[in-house]
């Protein structure tokens, strides 16, 4: 059954004057510049590669966000069974994190400093910098879960 819908058209930026334009056409409509099939080819795969890469830091971004408050309900003994569970969902996403940028920058590596990857990159930041603040609440988990199972053992409380 035709639902009228058509593929839709693939864009990239004018190397004219930096407009989008769609990979059908012969010209560019802001500029009138002639652009070739294999041109608009490499520049729709450019703002394809350019928008994977957006999403993919968005995304983990999102992750790391989301880790921190999942991570603080895995503290709070009012949850009960839900305190463990919001504890392994937390570990969980937290050793997610490094999977995650490893894949964005093998993924996206061949774009290298492109101007327009600084959000991207920014995101980027911000989630390695959320999941290291994370790392350290870990550790001082630990830390601290350690310190009471000594000082019980020397009391002798068991």
């Amino acid at each position: 059954m035709d639902m009228g819908l058509t593929p839709q058209e693939r864009t990239f930026r004018c190397p004219g004057c930096n407009e989008v334009t769609e990979t059908g056409r012969t010209t560019c409509l802001h500029c009138g510049r002639s652009i070739g099939t294999e041109e608009a080819e490499r520049g729709a795969n450019l703002s394809d590669a350019l928008a994977s890469a957006h999403s993919e830091a968005s995304n983990l971004r999102n992750l790391t966000m989301t880790t921190l408050p999942v991570f603080g309900l895995s503290l709070l003994p009012a949850f009960g069974m839900l305190t463990r569970l919001f504890g392994y969902a937390a570990f969980v996403m937290w050793i997610s994190v490094p999977f995650f940028l490893l894949r964005w920058f093998k993924r996206h590596r061949q774009l290298g400093d492109h101007p327009e990857l600084k959000d991207a990159k920014r995101n980027l930041g911000i989630g390695a910098a959320v999941w290291g603040l994370t790392a350290i609440g870990y550790l001082a988990l630990l830390v601290l879960l350690l310190g009471v199972m000594y000082a019980a053992w020397r009391s002798g409380v068991r």
